[in-house]
């Protein structure tokens, strides 16, 4: 079975949780137990850092500690954006040379394909 990983924040002690997520079928899985606290974090509990960063910004026990690790977390998904987009827009100039090379308009919004 497929699974990926996710960083996500434990809603009862507050401590970042790497998470694996299953792609079960039909629904992929979202259940993870804390590594610190042993709480069951269940799908509608699920708060990756960018989502839950309004929330923990204001919580009175939140440790510096935490808010760089989720700064770090953030800053690591950003850049890994970045790069997906640059790939992204290398493929996209490969295939609009290759329209040019072949005599067609790359910015025709209809390509006939014999």
């Amino acid at each position: 079975m497929n699974q990926h990983t996710e960083t996500i924040v434990c809603p009862e002690c507050e401590t970042l949780q790497a998470a694996t997520v299953l792609h079960s079928w039909p629904w992929w899985t979202y259940v993870h137990k804390c590594s610190h606290c042993r709480y069951i974090i269940l799908e509608s509990e699920w708060q990756r850092p960018l989502k839950a960063l309004p929330f923990i910004s204001f919580n009175r026990n939140y440790s510096p500690v935490a808010i760089g690790q989720i700064r770090l977390q953030l800053t690591q998904q950003l850049s890994d954006k970045a790069t997906q987009l640059r790939e992204l827009q290398r493929e996209i100039d490969c295939i609009k040379n290759s329209l040019i090379s072949t005599g067609l308009n790359p910015n025709s919004p209809f390509i006939q394909i014999n």
